[in-house]
């Protein structure tokens, strides 16, 4: 898992700890160490990119005294974390889609999603899409990510419906904020009709009428007026798996204007969801909610806000388990259309904050042996 600090830039690969070997010792020299590569003369389970210290040349290089600057770095960057309990993030840097945490959150296989980047030389290029690639695509794409060199793309073919990525929490939350940077299409128009395009999911067993609990569901529509608007919908399952007949649906709430073409395509927006269950079967206190800001903006405008909602957990799971990005366009565009997502966060409280409050490190413990 990469573990991104946005406040200080810094990137640390948490399978470091993992892979390298206790007392471990290599000779290399302090100019071997770069940016991209591990020495000769220096094992990969001894230093990794992050591990960039070494004795003097000719001197030996030790996994202890290269822990003992991993965790100069983590103190000094913990003095900048944010107040928001984070569970999950991901900037895509690992290039890949191995990103995890302590609870075991874990990307679904990439369904028309990749990991791409701008090459300052040859251009746009994959770099995964469910392994490792060097697919050149060239100039003709912009695919500069919002921060660091990588994003996730979604790619909607001309006609096509189909772009998701899936993603499994695997540890339940009953209270969950998401938010990630997405680029509206360079190209961006809404297909034609009225059908509803996909934007975001979150469900607890299962997704909607496969279930027995609750699934919320954030979609946009042609409005008419060049451009979407984006609404939520969500219900729950009282009766037994698979009997729609028991789904209580809220059908779509708060129609609110999400994007205006040609005005947004190609702007970055950075999206808030936050979902909270509702306290028992009895109780209609469940919490939906969604903000937006612009990449120029300051602040997050609120665009929907559910305080009533009846989604409350089932027997099976105590909270919200999995959801998807994007997904089926019922409007298929008409030409190839291509999405960009960067800056990835999963917490269990609010995330809705532009400059998050540094604080202190609450207990760091380094113990040598």
């Amino acid at each position: 898992m990469l573990i991104k600090n946005t406040l200080m830039g810094t990137s640390i690969n948490s399978d470091f700890f993992v892979r390298a070997k206790k007392h471990r010792t290599q000779n290399c020299s302090v100019h071997d160490i770069h940016e991209d590569k591990v020495p000769s003369r220096c094992s990969s389970t001894a230093l990794t990119p992050l591990a960039r210290t070494c004795a003097p040349v000719g001197e030996k290089c030790t996994y202890r005294s290269a822990l003992m600057s991993i965790c100069i770095v983590i103190l000094s960057m913990a003095m900048y974390t944010t107040n928001s309990a984070e569970i999950f993030s991901d900037s895509f840097e690992s290039a890949d889609f191995s990103s995890t945490n302590i609870e075991g959150f874990k990307w679904s296989f990439p369904n028309r999603t990749s990991i791409v980047k701008q090459d300052p030389e040859v251009g746009a290029v994959v770099v995964n899409n469910g392994k490792a690639i060097y697919n050149i695509i060239g100039s003709a794409r912009d695919w500069t990510a919002k921060s660091g060199i990588h994003s996730m793309r979604f790619h909607y073919p001309a006609g096509e419906s189909m772009s998701e990525q899936r993603f499994n929490l695997v540890t339940p939350h009953r209270d969950l904020w998401f938010r990630y940077w997405l680029r509206v299409p360079v190209n961006f128009r809404h297909g034609t009709g009225n059908n509803n395009n996909k934007l975001f999911a979150i469900y607890m067993d299962s997704y909607e009428f496969k279930g027995l609990g609750p699934t919320v569901v954030w979609q946009y529509r042609n409005n008419g007026s060049n451009g979407s608007n984006t609404v939520v919908y969500h219900l729950n399952n009282t009766g037994t798996m698979n009997d729609s007949n028991g789904q209580r649906h809220s059908g779509e709430l708060q129609s609110t204007p999400f994007i205006t073409y040609p005005d947004d395509q190609g702007r970055w927006m950075q999206l808030v969801f936050h979902v909270k269950a509702a306290s028992n079967s009895s109780l209609h206190d469940g919490v939906i909610q969604m903000w937006r800001r612009w990449q120029n903006e300051s602040s997050f405008t609120k665009l929907h806000e559910i305080t009533n909602a009846q989604i409350h957990s089932p027997v099976s799971t105590n909270g919200w388990r999995a959801g998807y990005i994007m997904g089926w366009a019922n409007a298929a565009y008409s030409v190839d259309t291509e999405w960009l997502l960067d800056d990835f966060i999963v917490s269990d409280t609010s995330l809705v904050s532009v400059l998050r409050t540094p604080r202190a490190p609450s207990s760091v413990r380094v113990q040598a042996r």
